[in-house]
């Protein structure tokens, strides 16, 4: 089942990046292999605010991203 999440990303790194949601909880998100952002794309998304469609990645703590947009402020 897919979900979605918006904030402002802090920080990424080799196809992961930490999404900082309006209640201020921290989300880590790690890049789907079918996603259209690629892990070289992920550096112009930090502080900017997105929408993140994601599902549940069972053993991690991290959250499977399925696409990024970026959303206005």
């Amino acid at each position: 089942m897919r979900h979605s999440a918006t904030g402002t990303v802090l920080y990424a790194q080799e196809g992961r990046f930490r999404l900082l949601t309006p209640d201020g909880r921290g989300i880590l998100f790690i890049l789907a292999h079918d996603s259209a952002v690629q892990s070289q794309d992920l550096p112009g998304f930090v502080n900017r605010q997105v929408r993140v469609t994601h599902s549940a990645a069972p053993g991690l703590r991290a959250q499977i991203a399925h696409s990024m947009q970026e959303t206005a402020r």
